[in-house]
């Protein structure tokens, strides 16, 4: 049987170190390396700026960059992987690395963290980029570039300067910091990470290129590999694992993607808290920029007004200037619970996090495993990391077969089908929401959750932990525990509705589930349920100018909110588009995916104005409406009144007609008087043995010029000759 991908890595793992003296003694043999001196050197610099020595593994890899050798490195999160960076700057003064982040604000911290160690460091992205960092770019000072993929591919300005001779010569190689982002992000989201391999031919044939990561699977070491163009066979592997024995993982269940009621039971009690620094330094991650702002004002009404400061969103779409402002109190721990997306997922390094909250599934075990990894960068704490678990993904549904009569392969999803069912054959069931596998057997199954994560990131012997191991091992895991099948349910028991309705009224399903995911009936309104047309743009318009006017109030004036942050446009098409909304109440029943966080605020208004556009269309309708019926009055009478003229001529026209006719009869009549007592025998030729009958006889009085001829069997009159 062939060696699976994780037996070939562990393989090369355990070669790594004949591997890299082998590259000593090349270096020896060709250029006088001393391996001793320099590891020497290296970790002398370091003490002296740091106050303590490197590890023995961030030395190894500082070594493999100096040789040129290409590497994989896998160190779980704070563990010190930004340290093999600096050391061989710390040696030469002369050279310079390229150092490639995905995140501004990463950037920036480690820029800032390799000035601190006396590195002559610059951020280039488009936010820094200018003529004065032009300038000192081919200065010839700087050590160390951090930049993104996009900027290195794709920057006129960036590209010029990495193909010039002055960088080029003095050039040590890439480092590729979060490395996992290229499985994770090379598709739609940034598709330059599936393209980094461009960045060989800017530089010299035996430049090293090394990507560091905290979450790698074995087939991510091989994607990140091929991507990069490294020969794992000749590469520098080291897996040290990312298990964390100082952080306590653990799973909680909570009723749905907007169940903000679920972090009470995670943060302290309001009637606790003193202070600010009674609140524990929290990172609560999320999945969309909207559920930030809603998880923090929730939690600034739940502490009051006192704690607002000590809650704040942070994400991609706040400006630089916001984001580092908010970074840096969350560091000095004025603001104690961070609310974020994934901008705040690697690489800040703050080291007192004390808990972290993963708030509804995120779309892999490895991006949780990242997210996790900000609580307890120090040794000293004991940090928890809790994920969230929407019950959902532990409730079945029943697959509905595809229509026959279309042919089409697709799937929708249902309820199961009561007992009793007709169907012959068992139910395909499927999970009620979709989610990684291996996220969902990290959150389903019954045994270790560290083994969990060993297994599938193929760790190596983890340290025991030094305080509970997870919530699966101190009994405190969410139970009953689903196995990794989906469950049968109870059969479903219709909730009763707080305002029925007659059996008789007229109704009509409606669009949303209620608890046990029907759609119970509704009585159909008088007006129409959505907007549409000019009226839905009229809404949209409308409330894209309430939105603005508010940012311009006196509540948010000193604040850093958008108009698309206190109504996110999704929210505003709902309202837009959703007639049926009538009270703030409606507005959080019905809009949920995620809650509009300023329901509360603004929401009333928002209908008010809606409510006013509604009535102005519905008097414009009206109006028109009259109008339209006035003028069809006008155009029936105009009709009727032509019509009734139409006919009076008729009428008249068929008198004289009448009188026409009659004269004509009695001129007719006066002149067969005349005729009769004429004698007709030339006119009619009796041998031919026509038959003089009376209507023959009328004929001829009536034509006295033609001659009666016989054509069998007809009878025509003919001029006679002269």
């Amino acid at each position: 049987m062939a060696p699976t991908r994780a037996q070939r890595l562990n393989a090369l793992a355990g070669r790594a170190s004949e591997l890299l003296q082998a590259a000593r003694d090349a270096a020896e043999a060709e250029s006088g390396y001393n391996s001793e001196e320099t590891r020497t050197a290296m970790a002398q610099a370091f003490e002296t700026r740091f106050k303590k020595p490197p590890y023995v593994w961030q030395l190894d890899a500082a070594e493999a960059f100096i040789l040129k050798l290409d590497a994989v490195v896998i160190a779980g999160t704070g563990a010190g992987k930004t340290i093999p960076f600096m050391l061989p700057l710390l040696l030469n003064g002369n050279r310079w690395v390229l150092i490639l982040s995905p995140l501004k604000v990463l950037q920036q911290d480690q820029c800032k963290r390799f000035k601190k160690m006396g590195i002559n460091a610059v951020v280039v992205n488009g936010d820094t980029w200018d003529a004065s960092l032009e300038k000192i770019l081919n200065s010839g000072t700087v050590q160390a570039v951090f930049s993104s993929p996009e900027m290195c591919l794709k920057h006129n300005g960036l590209r010029k300067w990495l193909k010039s001779d002055a960088a080029i010569s003095t050039f040590s190689g890439t480092i590729l910091d979060e490395a996992h982002c290229i499985p994770q992000w090379s598709g739609e989201f940034r598709k330059l990470y599936g393209q980094l391999d461009a960045l060989r031919s800017l530089f010299p044939l035996h430049s090293p290129f090394h990507a560091v990561s905290a979450t790698l699977t074995p087939d991510d070491v091989y994607t990140v590999a091929h991507t990069l163009k490294i020969d794992l066979s000749d590469a520098y592997f080291v897996n040290l694992g990312n298990d964390r024995p100082n952080i306590t993982p653990s799973v909680v269940h909570m009723n749905s993607a907007s169940d903000f009621a679920a972090l009470d039971a995670l943060l302290p009690a309001p009637d606790t808290i003193q202070d600010a620094s009674d609140l524990p330094k929290t990172i609560i991650f999320t999945n969309s920029i909207r559920l930030t702002h809603a998880i923090a004002l929730y939690l600034r009404r739940r502490y009051g007004l006192q704690l607002e400061d000590a809650f704040a969103p942070f994400h991609a779409h706040r400006s630089l200037r916001a984001k580092i402002f908010v970074m840096r109190h969350f560091r000095l721990g004025r603001i104690r619970i961070l609310i974020a997306t994934e901008a705040a997922g690697m690489g800040a390094d703050i080291p007192d996090i004390e808990l972290v909250i993963q708030f509804g599934f995120p779309k892999t075990l490895s991006m949780w495993i990242q997210r996790a990894g900000r609580a307890g960068r120090s040794p000293e704490i004991q940090a928890r990391a809790v994920l969230l678990a929407e019950v959902s993904a532990f409730k079945q549904r029943q697959k509905r077969r595809p229509r026959a009569e279309d042919g089409l392969n697709v799937e929708s999803e249902a309820e199961s089908d009561d007992e009793g069912s007709d169907d012959e054959g068992e139910k395909e069931l499927e999970w009620g929401k979709q989610i990684d596998p291996a996220l969902r057997e990290y959150a389903t199954s019954g045994s270790c959750r560290r083994d969990i994560t060993d297994t599938f990131f193929n760790n190596p012997t983890r340290r025991e932990p030094t305080g509970p191991c997870c919530d699966v091992c101190t009994n405190s895991a969410p139970g009953p525990l689903p196995d990794n099948e989906p469950q049968p349910a109870s059969r479903p028991r219709t909730p009763e509705q707080p305002h029925s309705t007659p059996s008789s009224a007229h109704s009509t399903p409606s669009k949303h589930t209620n608890a046990n995911g029907k759609r119970p009936m509704r009585p159909r309104g008088d007006g129409p349920s959505t907007r549409r047309s000019d009226l839905l743009k009229s809404a949209q318009t409308v409330l894209d100018r309430f939105r603005r006017r508010l940012v311009l109030r006196d509540e948010y004036h000193y604040t850093s909110f958008t108009a698309e942050i206190i109504l996110p446009e999704s929210t505003l098409k709902s309202l837009a588009s959703n007639a049926r909304l009538k009270t703030v109440a409606d507005i959080n029943t019905h809009i949920t995916k995620p809650p509009w966080a300023f329901a509360e605020e603004h929401g009333e208004e928002a209908l008010g104005l809606l409510a006013a556009l509604d009535r102005q269309d519905r008097e414009s309708r009206d109006a028109k409406a009259r109008a339209n019926r006035e003028v069809r009055k006008q155009n029936t009478a105009a009709r009727n009144a032509e019509k009734k003229a139409v006919n009076k001529e008729a009428r008249e026209a068929k008198k004289v007609q009448k009188a026409q006719a009659r004269q004509l009869e009695k001129e007719l009549r006066q002149q067969r008087l005349r005729w009769q007592g004429e004698d007709w025998t030339p006119f009619v030729d009796v041998t031919n043995g026509i038959p003089e009958t009376p209507a023959i006889r009328r004929k001829l009085i009536t034509n006295p010029n033609k001659q009666l001829v016989q054509c069998k069997p007809l009878f025509v009159l003919w001029p006679i000759e002269a």
